[in-house]
């Protein structure tokens, strides 16, 4: 017996069903739209970091071995031919392994520089203007979303429109009226 009491209570109660409009779905749409934004941006942003660590580094190793065989080439110069020196077999080898390592060096720069340039024609193929603004990070993202004119508004405008016309139409009616008037005065 004391079942059905709440059986008919609950009953009374009508289902609740959450109605999303069309802001919702605009909304979701934006949010989306930000977040493939800002993780193309870093994605670029962390190419153009790794790119130019790597420059900075190879620039570095090349500087290294350029110090290196200058230093080598100098060696040779000051030692005179009457001297036998073990070492003079030591340094062709060194001097063909320090042209090998800077030649890889100079590939690898040649090769991150190309990286770049490819970073580069990747941005400007996905932005519209190229020519003016390429990429900011100071700039906030901007989204806007535009709505298509509902039948109701154009009707009204239409309306509105045909209104006007027909009071210029009238009022065209009147001084052609006035007019033909006078000229049969």
């Amino acid at each position: 017996m004391q079942g059905s009491p709440q059986r008919g209570a609950s009953e009374n109660v009508p289902a609740m069903i959450p109605q999303f409009g069309a802001w919702f779905l605009d909304s979701l749409v934006q949010m989306a739209q930000e977040n493939s934004d800002s993780t193309f941006r870093q994605g670029i942003t962390q190419k153009m970091i790794e790119s130019g660590l790597d420059k900075v580094n190879l620039e570095f190793v090349g500087k290294y071995y350029q110090d290196l065989l200058d230093k080598v080439s100098s060696l040779e110069l000051k030692k005179s031919p009457d001297e036998a020196d073990p070492s003079q077999e030591f340094i062709p080898l060194a001097k063909d392994r320090i042209i090998k390592t800077q030649q890889q060096v100079f590939e690898s720069l040649m090769q991150t520089i190309s990286e770049m340039n490819g970073i580069y024609k990747e941005l400007s193929k996905n932005n519209l203007n190229p020519e003016l603004v390429l990429f900011t990070k100071t700039t906030p993202v901007i989204t806007s979303v535009e709505k298509p004119i509902m039948a109701k508004k154009l009707l009204i405008y239409v309306i509105l429109a045909l209104f006007f016309l027909e009071g210029i139409i009238l009022v065209g009616v009147l001084m052609g009226g006035s007019l033909s008037k006078e000229a049969t005065h």
